[in-house]
């Protein structure tokens, strides 16, 4: 069965370094420990501001100011019962501290990098 999903994420700023949070899902190889940016599913009759907001504190604890659009991103997952379109709303926001703390059943590992290093990494 394919379907489409829309997500809200955050490119989350604090002292010229993002965050990145690693990604706990061994169901999903092609997602488990892998570094991605803080967000998550945008729930019915909810903004994507909210649902930015929402998402980054569940996983980071994490408070976050000036919510930027980026842009928004398409792309497309191959799943267990057919094909998964994630459309992904890219926020460039600031973080009111660098104090994480994460949902251990989502995250395992953070990192605060700059955006040279993180275009260089694998995943």
């Amino acid at each position: 069965m394919n379907r489409q999903l829309v997500v809200a994420v955050g490119l989350i700023e604090y002292q010229g370094k993002f965050l990145l949070t690693r990604r706990v899902s061994p169901k999903h190889p092609q997602w488990h420990h892998r570094f991605e940016l803080p967000g998550g599913k945008i729930n019915p009759k909810e903004t994507p501001l909210h649902a930015l907001h929402r998402e980054i504190f569940e996983e980071t604890n994490l408070k976050v100011v000036q919510p930027l659009l980026l842009g928004c991103y398409t792309h497309h997952w191959q799943v267990e019962d057919g094909i998964q379109q994630t459309f992904i709303l890219l926020y460039h926001c600031i973080a009111e501290n660098q104090k994480v703390l994460l949902k251990p059943d989502e995250s395992d590992a953070y990192i605060w990098e700059d955006l040279d290093a993180i275009i260089k990494m694998d995943n």
